[in-house]
């Protein structure tokens, strides 16, 4: 990140995996240690996950809890408050300002005449990079 001349917070993504103990385990473990590294080199962690899955229950009970939360739900509400925009992901946990949401999945958008497949993400939590950018949120 440094070479690359980023700052702030880099999101590990775990797609789905078997919901069993020792996979769950396996998860925590790595994704603590995520989190611990990032950490003492002076960056922030995140963690990319379905609302529903079983890996947002492991984040949020970690010794070292991510610092924030990307939460896919594809439920078409463009908000990343932490009460009432996504299910299965406790009220309690990231509440300030520690959310993005994924709420809407792939579809096409034009910007400048070129048409690209996007994803649609709602955010109130930390990015990275150099520029400051207005995503405001419904």
């Amino acid at each position: 990140m440094r070479r690359l001349g980023l700052s702030g917070i880099v999101y590990l993504d775990l797609e789905t995996y078997s919901g069993t103990s020792a996979c769950e385990a396996a998860v925590g473990h790595y994704a603590g240690g995520f989190t611990n590294r990032l950490h003492a080199l002076g960056y922030r962690s995140g963690v990319y996950g379905s609302a529903c899955s079983p890996d947002m229950d492991v984040y949020a009970t970690l010794n070292n809890v991510p610092d924030d939360v990307w939460i896919a739900q594809y439920n078409g509400i463009d908000s990343a408050a932490s009460s009432g925009s996504v299910d299965c992901v406790a009220t309690t946990h990231w509440t300030h300002h520690q959310r993005i949401h994924q709420y809407r999945g792939t579809h096409d958008v034009t910007y400048g005449g070129v048409t690209v497949s996007v994803d649609s993400d709602c955010f109130d939590a930390d990015t990275t990079g150099a520029a400051a950018l207005d995503l405001t949120c419904g």
